[in-house]
């Protein structure tokens, strides 16, 4: 909350406070494995779930709290750099649960709309778990109305790969959508 405060100066002593704090929360590389190992392990509950959930702890909500303040311009000018060290381990780390929470900077990471599709897509390629490629596709799907072709070319890319099968064209072809399909439509 004190980050938010219109006084607080990100390049000053309070916002080097506070990015200290949430730095010193974050979990180290060897908690980063030993996190997604027991994620892994205990896949009943991470990955079964319709939406994904985890327990608040300082380093999740560090985790957070860093991904709100690069989002911000004036957060991002002055501590982009540290913020940048600490979300890449967490958006390229062994644990879907972090890489979830970094997955909203992803587009701020990579910079212009160009590089942010590119970054988008490659993880898309890349990502095995639901929960972190479900939120890729709808941060993906922010750019369908600036730049519908290429979204249109990175969805038929992954539909030639077997796990993004469902993005592929039905056997059938396309099909009128009749009143019997009303309650099943979604984008």
């Amino acid at each position: 909350r004190i980050a938010a405060c219109p006084d607080t100066a990100p390049d000053g002593p309070l916002g080097h406070r506070i990015i200290a704090t949430f730095l010193a929360a974050l979990p180290d590389p060897s908690s980063l494995q030993s996190s997604a190992e027991s994620r892994n392990a205990d896949q009943s509950a991470w990955g079964s779930r319709l939406t994904p959930g985890w327990a608040v702890t300082a380093a999740t909500r560090s985790a957070q709290a860093l991904v709100r303040l690069y989002l911000d311009d004036s957060w991002r000018a002055a501590r982009d750099r540290e913020i940048r060290a600490a979300l890449t381990p967490l958006s390229d780390g062994p644990d879907p649960m972090y890489r979830l929470i970094a997955s909203d900077a992803l587009p701020a990471l990579a910079g212009e709309q160009d590089a942010q599709i590119a970054e988008l897509e490659r993880r898309l390629f890349l990502e095995e778990d639901r929960q972190v490629a479900t939120r890729l596709i709808y941060i993906l799907s922010r750019y369908v109305n600036r730049d519908p072709r290429r979204i249109d070319d990175v969805l038929n890319g992954l539909a030639a790969a077997p796990r993004w099968a469902v993005l592929s064209a039905s056997p059938a072809g396309e099909q009128p959508v009749g009143p019997t399909d009303q309650g099943s439509i979604g984008v």
